[in-house]
């Protein structure tokens, strides 16, 4: 009986149009933290959805109510700083993990990013206004589908490494 300590990596299948797939899903997610960085800069690029809604100026409501107007741009660099994080952590699935093959980053993919875009697609709507970067939300949650549809093979269980490969004495 031979006890070997050394662990042999097991073998990963890799989606053929895998590198296509992660470069369009990190452009994606730039594109989230992109706009992030903006809320966080100039919250104010948010004020068209308020004007959308409130049928008022952003100016009018500053003027009105400058109290209000500041906790209102609070909460819009908070959403702002909410994309950052969470495109960062995406960024860092799909580089460690998605073009890796890795199952699990595939399932958190699809998971982040429709939370991540389809919140702020349901709050456009809600508020009535839908300008250029909402529209980029649809091309962006519509793309990583697209990828992740492609790389569904990777969800294929792989043979799973017997106990003698991972040094394990039976």
């Amino acid at each position: 009986m031979t006890n070997q300590t050394h662990l042999e990596p097991a073998t990963i299948t890799q989606p053929p149009r895998l590198g296509l797939a992660w470069k369009t899903i990190l452009v994606v997610e730039i594109g989230i933290l992109v706009w992030g960085v903006m809320a966080l800069l100039n919250p104010k690029v948010l004020s068209e959805g308020y004007e959308t809604f409130t049928n008022r100026s952003w100016e009018t409501f500053a003027a009105a109510d400058p109290k209000a107007a500041d906790f209102t741009l609070a909460g819009f660099r908070l959403v702002g700083l909410f994309n950052v994080a969470v495109a960062i952590t995406l960024m860092a699935v799909v580089v460690m993990a998605f073009r890796r093959a890795r199952a699990w980053s595939w399932w958190t993919l699809l998971a982040g990013n429709t939370m991540a875009i389809s919140g702020p697609i349901i709050y456009d709507q809600y508020v009535g206004y839908i300008g250029p970067y909402e529209v980029l939300e649809y091309v962006g949650l519509l793309a990583t589908y697209v990828a992740l549809l492609a790389t569904s093979s990777m969800l294929r269980r792989s043979p799973r490494p017997t106990g003698q490969s991972l040094g394990v004495a039976s």
